[in-house]
């Protein structure tokens, strides 16, 4: 009797993570109909407007979507989080998908809406005057290597006739969430910054914004959402109500004026004022920075890739449809949504 109830016990012991693995890949789903996702962004910034837009209005409620927001502070962050399922969904820069095609894993990420068709970063400086070949020379606090924002800043520079390897230094071992607050502290002599970051640092110190690096690139397929192929075989109707709820607040934004905006968003930047968050806002629209839809073109997708490739991040192009599924936002643009 002992025996066989040790037997037993051992098997329970087996048994029982085995259950609840099972139980907690059930939990996407409540008695409600409420499925629940993951969300992980690259960091908290207006950039990303948008989706805080889908949150407050309630679009993601609309679509029986229960999102809970998590901000990872930097890419490498969200895209370990998304390859090891800690997460459902990861906004990131399209590079964090490209980089990793290569990583040896069947189940790869893939792109499946598009948030921002332009750098959204701005160069500042401690004085007004400026061209670019006022660069030469200096020390520019640029971002991390390989990240998109200095890939972009690069391939500018080149652009500009610079070479951002012989002709500048560029500071590119400094964390993200810390580079303003760094070049406040007196570190180089330039920086790219996002907002509201950028607009901050400059009200604070006196600095200058001079060029905005969206303004001097074409359109990117920057930012966007993806998820494990896996997920989006196993859950099409979660991502495409995520990607419906996305299209809505695109079509929110372009329709409202930026006080409006402004009023929206702020629970979401409670260290930024009114002020600030609106000028942010308002500079992120003069240079069209945010997608119209959430379909992501291969010509955008194209100039990722030569970016990349400039700064040596890239040796080949991989196939577009190997990175991104439009077949969601191309079947929701077809949709009258009003």
């Amino acid at each position: 009797m002992k025996t066989i109830f040790r037997f037993i016990k051992t098997k329970i012991i087996y048994i029982l993570p085995l259950l609840a693995v099972f139980l907690s890949g059930c939990s996407k789903n409540d008695k409600t109909g409420i499925r629940k996702i993951t969300l992980n962004e690259v960091t908290r910034s207006v950039f990303y407007t948008p989706q805080y837009v889908a949150l407050k209005n309630g679009y993601f409620d609309e679509e029986n979507l229960k999102v809970e927001l998590i901000s990872a502070e930097g890419s490498d962050k969200t895209m370990t989080s998304l390859l090891s399922k800690q997460s459902d969904i990861a906004l990131v820069g399209s590079s964090s998908v490209i980089s990793v095609q290569n990583n040896g894993k069947d189940d790869k990420p893939v792109l499946f809406s598009g948030l921002t068709q332009r750098d959204g970063s701005f160069l500042i400086g401690r004085t007004k005057e400026f061209s670019w070949d006022d660069l030469r020379g200096k020390n520019i606090i640029g971002g991390r290597k390989g990240g998109v924002p200095e890939m972009v800043l690069e391939y500018i520079l080149s652009k500009k006739g610079l070479n951002p390897q012989k002709d500048l230094n560029l500071i590119n071992n400094i964390s993200f969430n810390l580079m303003g607050a760094t070049y406040s502290r007196g570190t180089g002599d330039y920086v790219t910054l996002f907002e509201p970051t950028a607009s901050t640092v400059v009200k604070e110190n006196g600095f200058h914004v001079l060029a905005s690096l969206g303004a001097e690139c074409e359109e990117i397929a920057y930012t966007g959402y993806c998820c494990l192929r896996s997920f989006l075989e196993e859950n099409p109707s979660i991502i495409r109500s995520f990607v419906k709820a996305i299209y809505k607040a695109q079509c929110w934004i372009f329709s409202h004026s930026s006080d409006e905006t402004t009023k929206l968003i702020s629970s979401y930047f409670i260290d930024s004022d009114e002020e600030t968050l609106k000028s942010c806002i308002e500079n992120y629209m003069k240079y069209d920075v945010w997608c119209k839809n959430p379909i992501i073109t291969e010509e955008s997708m194209d100039l990722m890739q030569d970016i990349m490739m400039h700064a040596n991040e890239l040796d080949e192009k991989i196939d577009f449809k190997n990175l991104v599924d439009n077949s969601h936002a191309e079947e929701i643009l077809s949709e009258n949504l009003d």
